[in-house]
């Protein structure tokens, strides 16, 4: 890992090999979103050279943002912005389940409900659908829940939670 020193940024960035990874931390969802979500514009801006509105316009086009944390005071948004300037977010995110994923989903105006709704969701589905008591259905949500932000730009903004359905095998 190599700290870049010289360059003075508002909020760090990630480089991995494929993607560059934008953040945003607030003890509300909503202003951390919108951190990530200037921070990616910024991004796209300098990568791309163009004006930042062209920058937010981009930003729902190829940035796949998720929740990355709730359970603390703050919580926080990251985005994955793909070093190839041809590639786009390709598939809506999930409304349902899926032959792949168990999937909860929520929309509303304040991204704190819909991610606390959409989370609660998946907690019920585990317990109902998996047999689960409900402190190992959060165990298990704790680490391989991925939240996604989909409609990051409307006013009722969408948390879609998926698990893979992989994890469980037939006996």
């Amino acid at each position: 890992m190599t700290v870049e020193k010289r360059q003075k940024l508002d909020w760090p960035r990630i480089e991995t090999p494929s993607d560059w990874i934008t953040m945003g931390y607030d003890e509300d969802l909503n202003k951390a979103l919108e951190q990530a979500k200037s921070e990616s514009a910024k991004l796209l801006m300098e990568l791309r050279g163009i004006s930042r509105e062209q920058a937010m316009q981009l930003v729902p086009q190829v940035a796949d943002c998720r929740v990355t944390q709730v359970v603390d005071i703050k919580k926080g948004v990251h985005c994955m912005i793909p070093k190839d300037a041809t590639k786009r977010l390709s598939e809506p995110r999930p409304t349902a389940d899926s032959p792949q994923y168990l999937v909860s989903y929520q929309r509303g105006a304040d991204m704190n409900k819909s991610m606390d709704t959409a989370s609660r969701s998946m907690l019920e589905q585990l317990q109902r659908d998996k047999g689960l008591n409900r402190l190992d259905a959060y165990g298990l949500a704790s680490v391989a829940m991925d939240c996604r932000v989909g409609e990051m730009m409307a006013a009722e903004k969408g948390v879609h939670c998926v698990m893979p359905k992989s994890m469980w095998v037939k006996r």
